[in-house]
């Protein structure tokens, strides 16, 4: 019985000090937002599907120099540029995905 109290109570103290240090950790993210500088994204934004994000990684998994993000444009007809952010699609921020690409 006194084992039993006693794994009780060292399992009590060992949850409430995780809880207590999850809160700690954090309590001070979101403060005072209402004074903090503020950018708002709503507007039409071009985007490219890239599912298996082959525009971002190279073979060794570091970002590529030459990727979709960079928005490369041709210079000459044999640059190899199979993307256009310009004429390709567009979402409307706020809005979701599923209703606009349909």
């Amino acid at each position: 019985m006194k084992y039993l109290i006693s794994a009780c109570i060292i399992t009590l103290f060992c949850c409430s000090c995780s809880l207590t240090a999850q809160q700690a950790q954090f309590s001070d993210l979101i403060q005072n937002i209402g004074s903090r500088e503020k950018i708002s994204l709503n507007g039409s934004w071009n985007i490219i599907i890239d599912p298996l994000e082959n525009g971002y990684y190279n073979h060794r998994w570091q970002p590529k120099e030459d990727g979709y993000f960079q928005n490369a444009q041709m210079q000459s007809p044999s640059d190899l540029i199979e993307y256009n952010f310009d004429s390709d699609y567009q979402l409307q921020v706020p809005g979701d995905w599923n209703t606009q690409m349909d």
